[in-house]
């Protein structure tokens, strides 16, 4: 049965809409108890499905439009999609710099320090900017930075 609405909805496995995919499937199960009878359970199975993929909700919320403001670290993370469109963000920390840097002129250099601390420089990942490390490097001329 799983198969057959799969077949007959291929948009469904486009990227972003697994979960709801998953979560459509949970819900057809879980009314899979009102089908009448043996002959009818696949069709009927399929009909729940579709109907409880048709009545679900995005899990997450849509993607900001990629010019409104960026006034937090939750609005940096909200961005998450505008930064990373095909969701790779492995090594790629610089990318959270790039989409900083072009608003870096909306910003005072407080706001912009603020919200650098948004992301691990390394990994990318989101941060929730207070795990801040500090590291002492020595200067090339004598002293410490």
């Amino acid at each position: 049965a799983f198969q057959g609405f799969i077949a007959r909805n291929p948009k469904m496995i486009k990227k972003g809409k697994m979960l709801l995919l998953v979560a459509s499937l949970l819900c057809a199960i879980a009314d899979h108890a009102g089908c009448e009878s043996e002959e009818a359970d696949e069709e009927c199975l399929l009909q729940h499905l579709t109907d409880a993929a048709n009545e679900q909700q995005p899990m997450t919320p849509a993607c900001p439009n990629p010019s409104d403001p960026v006034n937090s670290l939750d609005d940096l993370v909200a961005n998450y999609c505008n930064i990373f469109p095909s969701d790779n963000r492995n090594a790629a920390s610089f990318k959270w710099f790039k989409f900083l840097g072009d608003r870096a002129n909306q910003k005072t250099e407080d706001e912009f320090l603020a919200l650098g601390k948004g992301y691990c420089p390394i990994s990318g990942s989101p941060i929730d900017g207070t795990s801040v490390g500090k590291v002492t490097l020595p200067k090339v001329g004598g002293g410490n930075v």
